[in-house]
């Protein structure tokens, strides 16, 4: 009987502990729970917040640049070798082929 009696206490007092753990442990988590709210409304998070369209707009803005440096680069290149072939004919010649190369370097541009 008295073994009885022990078993009857030790699984209350393992009741009693969980429970207290269980309240302990939802307390610690609603506490966490408005820090990490707390957070959130700090001035760098809602800059941040309100600052992540312009940043998705910059992005796109820098590979639309980075495409155009492209294209420029390429004209830049055709350009180069235009401007060799010129060195090497006569003026008088080639008006024809500086006509040529301008108005295919502005259709490269537009």
């Amino acid at each position: 009987m008295t073994v009885t009696w022990a078993v009857v206490i030790l699984i209350v007092a393992v009741l009693i502990w969980l429970a207290i753990t269980a309240v302990w442990l939802t307390m610690r988590v609603n506490r966490l729970r408005r820090r990490v709210e707390g957070l959130k409304e700090t001035p760098v998070m809602t800059a941040l917040t309100n600052a992540a369209p312009d940043i998705e707009r910059l992005n796109r803005a820098v590979v639309e640049l980075q495409a155009q440096a492209a294209v420029l680069k390429s004209a830049q290149a055709k350009l180069t070798a235009s401007l060799a072939e010129l060195n090497g004919l006569s003026v008088s010649a080639d008006l024809d082929f500086v006509r040529r190369a301008y108005r295919g370097l502005v259709e490269l541009l537009s």
